[in-house]
């Protein structure tokens, strides 16, 4: 959930009364600062394109009072921008680049209350990957209020301070659904890249993780967990192509997943469906209580299976093996505890399947990817590195493994954000402008005096061999002539 808090100036704090507190909607690109709090001042410069172009400055200028932040905090700027003309992420990636630290994005429909903005999605334009900086959309009167306080501060001398946070429901283990497809490989890069922070989360003894180990000071207690991952597949109720759904009826589908190629969404609810014996036969199970069934938590074997899977079964044929039953099994009798399920999960597929395919259209997610953390909505982008920061978050202290991982991504992301170098100004791209100008002019000096100086000497020359020719003719000529006696 985002939060923002004014710190001042009073009057401001008193309009958000009784805590000061603004709630917003954080957007689905970026990197949020799950688990940090950013104290910062509020800058508003007014833009002609609704902040979608260059046509505003930042004032460099720091007028805050040094008792409204904490001892040794970084204080960011904090760029409120205008909803409107352009795309979230074109928005962002220009007051990023003109020096902000995070983002205040203010709607621009008056109706909206702030409970319908934190419905609303930031989404992103296919260049989110260029934003590194957290941005937040907030209702359009609580913006005109944190706009006209900027201002009227700045007008003053002053600066509107206030602080930004992330905070994710807290829980001593934290639970992760992940919602994916088989047929995407956006999620296979993802689920690849985060295992090993997976793994130490999810209590995978040293000797028995693979790839990176994070967590390396003291042996881990085997039977320790602080990470339930729990896989979901989208599978839709809409009515498509029968090739692209399961027993070709029009009950359980998804789509193509390589458009006019030979693969078709049959085959990937085929292998989801493998996936999702794999993952039930190999998870962890708690201790049942009271008769209750065990809550499946977490299996290593699911995500190697996934990162082999997808080295080796592709998509697109003409490259190796291809994606399906096949070269499925292979995998997994490359795999020591898949191989012991192996006539258990291939049981699953052939009894199982429409009671699990039900059930993924009974829990589902608005979208293909999607990830929850203890119920609540992740925002942000889906990597790694921010997807970890917003689980160790969720714990109600840091736990040995998240402070390994935290360090590894090299310390706080605030710090990092407030010490990356923006974007030129203005007038440090006219100074260049103006230092090349100089020197393209000098060039153009020197190759003019050499040019002509050159030009100079083949004249010269010219004009010789001309008068040596004019000599060696009247030579010549003369020569000729006294032959003639």
């Amino acid at each position: 959930l985002a939060q923002i808090t004014v710190l001042s100036p009073q009057s401001l704090v008193k309009h958000f009364a009784p805590d000061g507190k603004v709630l917003g909607s954080t957007a689905t690109f970026g990197a949020p600062l799950y688990g940090e709090v950013v104290q910062g001042r509020l800058i508003y410069a007014p833009s002609a394109s609704h902040h979608c172009k260059d046509d505003y400055t930042l004032w460099a200028d720091e007028f805050y009072d040094e008792s409204e932040v904490e001892e040794e905090t970084l204080v960011a700027s904090v760029v409120l921008v205008d909803r409107g003309s352009c795309t979230f992420v074109t928005k962002v990636k220009l007051a990023q680049d003109n020096g902000a630290h995070a983002v205040i994005v203010i709607d621009n429909d008056s109706t909206k209350a702030t409970a319908e903005i934190q419905q609303l999605i930031m989404g992103d334009d296919g260049w989110g990957n260029e934003v590194t900086i957290p941005s937040i959309l907030v209702s359009y009167e609580d913006g005109r209020q944190l706009r006209e306080a900027a201002q009227e501060q700045r007008d003053n001398n002053r600066d509107a301070m206030i602080k930004l946070e992330w905070d994710v429901p807290q829980s001593h283990d934290a639970v992760v659904d992940f919602w994916t497809s088989s047929g995407s490989r956006e999620a296979a890069a993802f689920l690849t890249a985060f295992r090993p922070f997976a793994e130490s989360l999810g209590g995978i003894p040293l000797d028995q993780r693979g790839g990176t180990v994070f967590f390396s000071k003291g042996k881990q207690d085997k039977e320790k967990r602080r990470l339930d991952f729990i896989p979901h597949y989208y599978i839709s109720k809409i009515p498509q192509s029968t090739a692209n759904c399961y027993k070709n009826e029009e009950k359980y589908c998804v789509e193509d997943p390589d458009g006019t190629g030979l693969l078709t969404g049959k085959d990937v609810i085929d292998e989801d469906l493998r996936q999702m014996c794999l993952w039930k036969l190999t998870s962890d199970m708690e201790d049942a209580e009271d008769g209750k069934v065990g809550h499946e938590r977490f299996s290593g074997t699911w995500f190697e299976y996934i990162r082999i899977f997808h080295e080796k079964c592709h998509l697109s044929t003409g490259h190796g093996k291809t994606f399906g039953e096949d070269c499925s099994y292979e995998v997994m009798q490359s795999l020591p505890e898949a191989k012991e399920e192996l006539n258990n999960i291939k049981k699953c597929v052939r009894t199982d399947a429409e009671t699990l395919l039900h059930m993924q259209t009974k829990n589902t997610a608005w979208g293909v990817l999607a990830l929850r953390i203890n119920g609540w909505r992740f925002r942000g982008a889906l990597e790694p590195e921010t997807v970890t920061r917003a689980i160790c978050a969720s714990f109600p202290w840091e736990p040995p493994e998240c402070k390994d991982m935290i360090e590894h991504f090299g310390g706080r992301k605030v710090d990092k954000i407030m010490n990356q170098k923006p974007l030129l100004s203005l007038e440090e791209i006219l100074l260049i402008g103006l230092g090349c100008a100089a020197a393209v002019t000098a060039i153009l000096c020197v190759y003019r005096c050499t040019y002509e100086g050159s030009l100079r000497n083949l004249v010269r020359e010219e004009v010789m061999l001309e008068m040596k020719n004019a000599v060696f003719g009247q030579e010549k000529s003369k020569e000729q002539y006294l032959s003639l006696d």
